[in-house]
């Protein structure tokens, strides 16, 4: 219901603005300012390395999005529209131009803009927008992806438990903590590899490569600890994977059991984000994309 009587629902952009400030600050982006010089959003993003202290709790969990400028990052927000994408981006580089040239705004130093739409995008059309206007676009799909790493630490939170983002190679990253697992005398890490390049599919080869290093990782970690280690492996991958990775993605998940170390098996997802529509993502965005 609405305040008074009489009142009109709010607007479709006004909601979805709302909702994307609400993601970009759950992702450790730190607001700067909203609505200011002609901008929907300025924000500084999270680091490029997380530090651990010893024995302790990380203040961070994320890192900053792969896809995404390095630095003060001004955020414009289109919902509901056909996008006319050279005007938007025009648009915006003036302003920010506008804005680095006064030194004595204390939003000047903005290192590139990103646009924000509800909209599914071609790969094709993102990766011309960034090489033509050095903008980037972030679609219902990026969204939805950035979305499921703000679910999954909600999803591992724990009080002391450790969760946080480690970069592994140019486009992937890691999300891991130490969980529980039922028997005795055994650890349990929770481990969720996000592939962030919107261009390129996620192949056999890269698959392995990056799973190899997350094995490796882990027993770098238990080294001196004697102790059974069971995986609960989720792979996230921003532009989808190739046929033979969907078709032999638990053989792949299993071959990496050695040791100790044991992934288990009916845990290990894969979750794909290039198609539409993202009926098994509904869950997980409503709270974000109205």
């Amino acid at each position: 219901m609405y305040e008074r009587a009489g009142d009109l629902p709010p607007r479709k952009g006004d909601v979805f603005q709302k909702k994307l400030i609400e993601l970009i600050c759950d992702l450790e982006y730190k607001e700067i300012c909203r609505r200011r010089f002609g901008l929907d959003f300025v924000a500084e993003p999270p680091p490029e390395k997380i530090d651990i202290p010893k024995g302790g709790v990380p203040q961070k969990v994320f890192l900053r999005p792969m896809f995404s400028p390095m630095g003060k990052t001004a955020f414009e927000f289109k919902a509901g529209a056909k996008l006319q994408l050279d005007q938007i981006c025009e648009d915006l580089n003036e302003k920010i131009k506008k804005i680095n040239a006064n030194k004595r705004i204390s939003v000047a130093g903005i290192a590139g803009g990103v646009i924000a739409t509800d909209t599914k995008v071609p790969s094709r059309e993102i990766k011309k927008t960034l090489e033509k206007h050095n903008v980037y676009l972030w679609d219902i799909s990026i969204l939805c992806f950035l979305t499921s790493k703000v679910f999954i630490r909600r999803k591992w939170a724990k009080p002391r438990v450790a969760i946080f983002e480690e970069k592994i190679n140019e486009w992937a990253s890691i999300m891991r903590c130490i969980g529980t697992y039922t028997r005795s005398n055994c650890l349990k890490f929770n481990v969720a590899l996000y592939y962030q390049n919107p261009f390129i599919p996620l192949d056999l080869e890269m698959t392995e490569e990056m799973l190899s290093l997350i094995t490796q990782r882990i027993q770098e970690i238990v080294r001196d600890l004697t102790l059974p280690t069971y995986v609960g492996l989720e792979v996230h991958s921003l532009s989808g994977t190739t046929e033979e990775v969907e078709e032999n993605f638990r053989k792949i998940v299993k071959a990496q059991s050695q040791g100790l170390i044991s992934y288990v098996e009916e845990e290990a997802s894969l979750t794909c984000y290039d198609i539409a529509p993202w009926y098994c993502l509904l869950s997980i965005i409503k709270r974000y994309i109205p």
